[in-house]
């Protein structure tokens, strides 16, 4: 065996017992049920999950079959004495699975819920809605698992602690029968081979992994992750409990040898405990305790990765170029060099040192601290994200379990990389029953409108709609090729991102076949109520004729960030324009069709601008249809050189410069269209460009200042600035000439 690999091996040894006796829960107890008179035969599937949860993980089960006589209440009483007995605690995980028959409820019932069957057709039902309000009373935190059809249909509800559901499909889909392609064989296998590698698992990982994996046999429908807590992010960690000792033992543990030590909490951690104790005792008032804990211990464990010489080897970093490596280092060690300092000021504090002057000792200045320690760790790990993204010879399944990875916790981002990658599969659960979309009426919301509003299942949703072509005149129905583009999009919206991505939750589409439209359906998560609506860039134009350069500064940084995460999965945009930048606000529908464009509208949030506009969205590896355009409006933020019908395939240079023609509406404040280089007349597509540049040059400095007039005219030649360069040198010049450039103007502003 080499040294590499007894490194690897120690690692892999010592890390395991470590994790395994991390217990975050002091007990999980699971439930798990079934029918008694079930028809699908599940229970030896049951009895396997059975199985993994109390040999692999050491978790209290019991297995309850649902009887056929008044099956709702038998079950009600039983969850109710389950939770009283095992979930009361603080530190308590409860488990509940269902294998079997489910359906929607008779139309007479709510939308959206569901019902349990004992049999296909016929026998007796529950509706599992009701029923799942018995676990709000659990104290600690709560995982549903759901392998049955209809999965998706749930409700929200308060609880305290988290609740996750893991559900085999969505809303209309079915899913297969006990085998080899069960939802249930495919989560035991998952689970199984990650046990492997690392005995711990995140829910939200696992959801992505379930279907992400390519090892075949998969799953055939896309599996629904459902967060219902109201504020707490993190995620269910799947873990095995260590036994109890015997009687008058102690554990004893073994010793970490391994250089690469990732934390899972601050507790045995003093440095880091002592930051956050520190930071906490003038906590600033819109961060919590948690997250000022979960910020500090992330930047821990970034920290633990500045060793070079001891991690690089054996992880994937280590395969990335010389200059990736620098550059992740380099931020790293910013990043070490906030921690230290904090640390010192932090045991200064704590000792009662007379060094720790008031300036220093305020929520002010802990805010500060903060903000830094969030700008670094974000920066920290964008470079390691990033690194891993463009360089095209990373095995990113290897990425994916690699340990500098989770530290960044670039997960998501990766499996979507994973995704777009991956044509092959393409779910069918994310179609939508029109029907089952509730539009409001509200004035103004006809019904030609790319943006209505309405309700799906409980949540207040935002439906986007945009006409599809059909093959002939007669027809109502779209091609083929269209129809698996649009689910593909809709599939790689559905899948877990940051909020940097600046994209709101998809919940499928629907198909509106006597208008021949499409209509994304995307959840509002109470950003919104029914009688409120988002405002669109373009509509802000005209409503708010003042706006401050902070604000503008800070729209335009959101929209770049969101633009460089989707570049650097491999996903382009391509129609990036001000009328599909949506701002939510609290301005009541019916007063704003009497507003004058002088009337500021107060309760817009401009800090938070979501993008829309996916219908030509797709991997940029994916053929470029090169499909003839001529309307103004939509050429106005298009490349010269992709204006009416386009000359050249699409490229991330070309939503670059659509990027820069909206910069470029936020610094005048109004519609390209309204540009005079766009308005004059004869206009040539390649006049148009000279003549932008000449006015940025001439009139953006004294408007907006030097570096945001520098910001746009670089997104207008980014094509030229970056014609030699390889994938992850652009990302380099786009970070360096407009993202930082717009972070460093925002704090000017």
């Amino acid at each position: 065996m080499s040294d590499e690999q007894v490194v690897v091996t120690d690692f892999q040894e010592t890390t395991r017992d470590y994790w395994a006796t991390r217990d975050d829960y002091d007990t999980v107890n699971a439930i798990l049920l079934c029918w008694k008179d079930d028809d699908l035969k599940v229970r030896p599937e049951v009895d396997r999950l059975q199985e993994l949860f109390e040999k692999d993980f050491n978790f209290k089960t019991r297995i309850d079959q649902i009887p056929s006589e008044s099956p709702p209440a038998q079950l009600q009483f039983e969850l109710a004495a389950f939770v009283k007995q095992f979930s009361l605690q603080r530190k308590s995980l409860t488990i509940v699975y269902y294998a079997g028959h489910a359906d929607k409820v008779e139309d007479t019932s709510p939308a959206g819920y569901s019902v349990w069957r004992a049999k296909e057709k016929g026998g007796p039902i529950l509706n599992w809605f009701e029923l799942q309000h018995a676990l709000y009373a659990a104290q600690g935190d709560t995982l549903v698992i759901l392998d049955c059809g209809h999965a998706a249909l749930k409700t929200r509800g308060t609880k305290n602690g988290k609740m996750e559901i893991l559900a085999a499909c969505g809303s209309g889909s079915r899913v297969p029968e006990p085998g080899r392609l069960s939802f249930t064989s495919v989560l035991i296998r998952q689970i199984c081979k990650q046990l492997k590698v690392r005995p711990s698992m995140s829910i939200k990982w696992l959801h992505s992994h379930l279907w992400g994996d390519k090892t075949e046999p998969g799953l055939t429908e896309t599996p629904i992750y459902f967060d219902l807590s109201e504020h707490d992010q993190r995620s269910i960690i799947l873990k095995p409990l260590l036994a109890a000792p015997p009687a008058g033992f102690t554990r004893k543990h073994k010793p970490i040898t391994s250089f690469l030590f990732l934390k899972v909490s601050l507790a045995d951690d003093p440095t880091g405990l002592q930051i956050a104790n520190w930071l906490k005792s003038f906590p600033p008032a819109v961060i919590q305790d948690v997250d000022i804990e979960g910020l500090v211990l992330k930047a821990r464990r970034l920290e633990s990765l500045t060793d070079h010489n001891a991690m690089f080897p054996i992880s994937i970093l280590g395969k990335l170029s010389s200059s990736a490596q620098k550059e992740i280092l380099a931020r790293l060690k910013g990043l070490s060099q906030t921690i230290s300092t904090t640390a010192a000021i932090a045991k200064e504090a704590d000792i009662g040192s007379t060094a720790i002057s008031s300036a220093i000792s305020g929520p002010e200045f802990t805010s500060k601290i903060i903000n830094d320690f969030e700008e670094k760790v974000s920066y920290a790990c964008s470079g390691i994200e990033g690194s891993i993204l463009l360089d095209d010879g990373v095995d990113l399944q290897e990425a994916v379990e690699d340990e500098a990875v989770m530290a960044a916790e670039a997960h998501d981002a990766i499996t979507l990389r994973q995704a777009l990658l991956n044509t092959s599969r393409v779910s069918d659960f994310s179609e939508l029953p029109r029907e089952s979309i509730k539009f409001a009426r509200v004035g103004g919301q006809g019904s030609n409108n790319r943006f209505r509003y309405g309700q799906h299942a409980g949540k207040t949703v935002i439906v986007e709609r945009f006409h599809y072509s059909v093959p002939s005149s007669e027809s109502i129905e779209p091609s083929n090729a269209t129809l698996l583009a649009l689910k593909r999009m809709v599939d790689l919206l559905s899948r877990p991102k940051t909020a940097s991505f600046h994209i709101l939750p998809c919940l499928g589409y629907i198909q509106e076949r006597h208008v021949r439209k499409f209509g994304i359906v995307f959840d509002t998560e109470k950003r919104s109520c029914e009688d409120e609506r988002p405002m669109t860039l373009q509509k802000l134009y005209s409503f708010r004729t003042r706006v401050p350069l902070g604000d503008r500064i800070s729209i335009a940084h959101a929209l770049a960030t969101a633009l460089v995460n989707f570049h650097r999965v491999g996903w382009v945009h391509k129609e990036i324009r001000s009328n599909v930048i949506l701002f939510f606000n609290k301005l009541p529908a019916a007063q704003d069709q009497d507003l004058k464009p002088h009337v500021v509208v107060p309760d817009i949030d401009l800090s938070q601008p979501w993008l829309c506009g996916f219908e030509g969205s797709r991997p940029e590896e994916e053929e470029s249809r090169l499909q003839d355009d001529y309307s103004g409006e939509t050429n106005a933020y298009r490349h010269p050189d992709r204006w009416g019908q386009p000359k050249v395939r699409f490229e991330k240079s070309h939503d670059i410069y659509a990027l820069g023609i909206v910069f470029l509406e936020i610094a005048r404040w109004k519609l390209a269209t309204r540009f005079e280089e766009i308005k004059a007349q004869p206009l040539r597509p390649s006049d148009v460009k000279p003549r932008l540049l000449a006015q940025v040059a001439k009139d953006l400095p004294h408007q907006v200042g030097q570096s945001y007039a520098d910001v746009v005219d670089a997104c207008l030649r980014f094509q030229e600035l970056t014609a030699e360069l390889n994938e992850y040198d652009k990302h380099k010049v786009f970070e360096a000439k407009i993202l930082g450039p717009l972070k460093r103007a925002i704090t000017i502003a």
